[in-house]
């Protein structure tokens, strides 16, 4: 067999390089036989001799224009590799390499690839996946199309993007979108021209990914229902009303909150989804300050600057609802920040920590440490509404005596402190502020209550 010349022999390198990256990508995903076999004849195109290798994965025909080798990798024989011989003949040396491919080729299907006798976890996945009404899309580690069921087939009329790529071109020309390095949300038009919302996840590019879609028509063709039914009701009866626009400025706001605002106990009267990123209420026979407390009520929980708020009265004669959202916008601004009081945590567990900042994350300003002088030095130079505090760690003298001080020179926030072992626990015969002591583990829930209960005799309760 010659050498292949410099130039060439730097072509064959580079891209076999990237074939047998592929085939590794491929099976590292569980790729089927068939994807496999074809991986393996892109790479082996960039092989002197072996250009005119293919694979059936039968046991195929045997003829005078190629030289075949069984892929005995068990039984029954796993299929069958040809090398084209062009009528001519083949050389010792390339026979010899054609049958040590065959062999390793039959390995990696009998090792990596014995899919076709069915995968019982795959058929569970699909099963479960396929029972959802939201559509879900996934892509391998080459981001070939893997699995879409039928909620997203319905959605984009059996047109998914066929390679992850692709679903990122839709990505970049969509109505609203927003990217981070690892995810996108943007909303596209579906076969039908419905709206769809789709939220996009992959932590690497040769990492598997995965799309949800979900459809908006529903939601937004009953909220414009209901506005119009109100706007115009109040038209005819000669009746004022008002709407709230609460507008998302950072993409995904609105639909990751809408969910929750609409099942919740504190959920708003004739409320809906006007599209991706606005949500509507209005208040037939109302006026715009009861719609707005409402708007600043729901947005409360939000971070900071992420929604506009905006509101409108109804103008008789000829007012539209599409009007007054357009007026509501027009004058909408950045919902002002709350005034939501301070918790500072301090305890060794970061388990502890980041329980307790979990559930008091939405109402309150909660600064947490497992650092026992970071916790005291942010104490003293801060002032906070309640104090979580690990019992255990105030033997020294400085801290305890600081704890001391800090509740006589300033107003005394509340103390709430956790205990390791059994009491009694008398903080204030230790020369500690008056507190709850709460041994651990405790009830996050029991906790919280008291936490609540508590506040709220001193303080407007947080949340």
């Amino acid at each position: 067999m010659s050498r292949p010349e410099a130039p060439k022999a730097d072509a064959v390198r580079t891209n076999a390089a990237a074939a047998l990256h592929r085939l590794c990508r491929e099976l590292r995903g569980g790729a089927a036989r068939d994807d496999v076999l074809r991986s393996v004849e892109r790479l082996l195109a960039h092989v002197p001799g072996l250009e005119r290798v293919f694979f059936e994965a039968s046991g195929g025909a045997f003829s005078h224009e190629y030289v075949s080798f069984p892929l005995a990798g068990g039984a029954p024989v796993l299929g069958t590799m040809h090398l084209g011989t062009s009528g001519g003949g083949v050389g010792r040396e390339t026979l010899r390499l054609a049958g040590a491919v065959a062999e390793f080729v039959a390995l990696v299907l009998g090792a990596f690839v014995p899919r076709d006798v069915g995968n019982p976890g795959r058929e569970l996945l699909e099963v479960t996946v396929g029972a959802l009404d939201f559509g879900v899309i996934v892509y391998d580690h080459a981001g070939d199309l893997a699995l879409a069921n039928a909620a997203a087939q319905r959605l984009f009329g059996g047109k998914m993007p066929a390679r992850w790529d692709r679903l990122e071109q839709v990505s970049s020309s969509a109505e609203i979108g927003a990217t981070t390095a690892r995810e996108r949300r943007f909303v596209c038009r579906g076969s039908d021209g419905r709206a769809l919302h789709v939220a996009t996840a992959r932590s690497a590019s040769d990492a598997p990914g995965v799309a949800v879609v979900r459809d908006l028509s529903e939601a937004t063709a009953a909220c414009r229902d209901l506005l119009r039914s109100e706007v115009y009701g109040c038209l005819v009866r000669r009746e004022r009303c008002a709407i709230g626009v609460l507008r998302a400025v950072s993409t995904g706001v609105v639909l990751d909150e809408y969910e929750r605002w609409m099942t919740g106990t504190a959920r708003p009267a004739r409320a809906g989804l006007w599209d991706a990123e606005t949500f509507v209420l209005v208040s037939p026979g109302g006026g715009r300050g009861e719609v707005e407390r409402v708007l600043l009520e729901t947005a409360r929980s939000l971070r900071e600057g992420s929604v506009i708020l905006g509101t409108a009265s109804l103008e008789l004669d000829g007012d539209t609802p599409e009007a007054m959202i357009e007026r509501a916008l027009a004058e909408a601004s950045p919902a002002p920040t709350p005034n939501r009081p301070s918790l500072l945590v301090f305890d060794t567990s970061q388990a502890v920590v980041d329980a307790v900042s979990v559930v008091f994350r939405r109402s309150c300003v909660v600064t947490g440490f497992t650092d026992l002088r970071r916790a005291f030095e942010t104490l003293e130079n801060r002032c906070v509404d309640a104090v979580v505090w690990e019992f255990a760690e105030i033997r020294n003298d400085r801290i305890r005596t600081g704890l001391g001080r800090v509740t006589r020179e300033r107003a005394c926030p509340e103390f709430f402190f956790l205990a390791q072992t059994a009491g009694p626990w008398e903080p204030e015969r230790l020369g500690l502020p008056r507190g709850t002591v709460f041994r651990k583990p405790f009830a996050v829930e029991e906790f919280e209550r008291c936490v609540r209960a508590a506040w709220s005799a001193r303080r407007t309760p947080p949340g």
